[in-house]
């Protein structure tokens, strides 16, 4: 009833093969070829996992967004229930707003040996962590990219490389890294078409 989800394909420490789901209406859910179900957590503190509504998989660990929060939750590596751990990283956020999405970026040959976690708040804040949950994490870059659409479709894969949708169109994430000033507009992606973009987006920010 969502009309639309995030889902990894994950396989447990037992080989066991699984489709991860998450999404607005309904949050996390696991599928195993056959069934159904609602994903289960243990220890203190955890989210109610109707809440957790976008997932991704960062080295190793399954994380996910949770509703109206600044929270990143991640198990435990190789696993898609039990224990779970927070991270929040809402003071981090210098416009403030609640966790839209998370990504990975690749920035090497794409084994995710050197996979980056990628965070984007409502108000457009980015950070960029590596590292990994429970052995060494270290936060290596944020920018404000200034506006962004509603819901959790901001960022999207395209190659090695991460886009990002904002007000004033499309940027990659390694030319933010390599200096992109966000005001420039035809350093955009969607320059040719940015009048029609910006148009578009007034409707959706």
């Amino acid at each position: 009833t969502a009309g639309w989800c995030s889902t990894v394909n994950y396989t447990n420490v037992a080989g066991d093969h699984f489709l991860l789901i998450c999404d607005e209406s309904n949050g996390y859910y696991i599928f195993d070829g056959t069934n159904f179900a609602q994903g289960t957590f243990t220890g203190q503190p955890q989210p109610n996992a109707e809440d957790l509504v976008q997932v991704t998989e960062w080295g190793g660990n399954i994380c996910f967004v949770e509703r109206n929060s600044a929270t990143i939750w991640y198990l435990d590596p190789l696993a898609i229930t039990g224990d779970i751990a927070d991270f929040n990283i809402g003071s981090l956020f210098i416009e403030g707003g609640h966790l839209a999405q998370l990504a990975t970026w690749s920035v090497d040959a794409g084994d995710g040996m050197d996979d980056k976690l990628v965070a984007i708040s409502a108000s457009g804040d980015l950070l960029v962590w590596q590292g990994q949950f429970g052995v060494t994490i270290k936060m290596v870059g944020r920018w404000q990219v200034g506006s962004v659409p509603e819901g959790r479709r901001i960022l999207s894969d395209f190659g090695g490389d991460l886009l990002i949708l904002t007000q004033n169109g499309i940027v990659r994430l390694s030319d933010l890294v390599a200096g992109l000033i966000t005001e420039d507009r035809q350093a955009y992606k969607t320059a040719n078409i940015g009048y029609f973009v910006r148009q578009e987006m007034q409707q959706n920010v």
